[in-house]
């Protein structure tokens, strides 16, 4: 079942290209929108991977469309988890200010070179050789807009950075 709600859920990719896109957005717990994507997407961790997730307490509930919002972090976890590579780590922590909500994934493993920073939410751009087509960072950044960030943390791990505006 997880398979098929993940599949489902990955569909979503093709609504996000839709350039008559309809936003649906509720007021969601997000630390249960990624503890459930989380859930879906742990079958693809290769062997010794770990997902770990920090959440922040009291995280003030948002303002989104969780379905969309599933895709992003679907296709964030899944590149995570493949760049992590075997007894990789892949940290999800969330937190917040007075004025914004974030949403931190970091992952060892496979760093993204800095020329490349700038190219990663570009269509067409994969790292991967085999039947890949470069689609999810691009449809991460097509949902998120300015609000979605790539780094490379000091000890050389890669970080995805989410932001939302915290209206509580």
């Amino acid at each position: 079942l997880d398979k098929c709600e993940y599949c489902r859920l990955m569909l979503g990719n093709a609504r996000a290209l839709d350039p008559n896109l309809t936003v649906c957005p509720t007021i969601v717990d997000l630390n249960a929108v990624i503890e459930r994507a989380i859930q879906l997407i742990a079958w693809r961790a290769q062997i010794g991977t770990k997902v770990h997730f920090t959440q922040s307490s009291n995280l003030p509930l948002i303002q989104i469309d969780q379905d969309l919002m599933m895709v992003v972090l679907l296709n964030l976890l899944r590149n995570a988890l493949d760049a992590a590579g075997k007894n990789g780590l892949v940290e999800v922590l969330t937190s917040h200010t007075r004025h914004e909500v974030t949403i931190r994934i970091i992952n060892t493993g496979t760093t993204i070179a800095p020329e490349m920073r700038a190219r990663v939410f570009d269509l067409d751009y994969t790292t991967r050789t085999e039947r890949e087509f470069g689609l999810g960072l691009y449809v991460a950044k097509k949902i998120m807009a300015d609000n979605i960030e790539v780094h490379t943390t000091p000890d050389g791990r890669t970080e995805f950075e989410l932001r939302f505006q915290n209206k509580n």
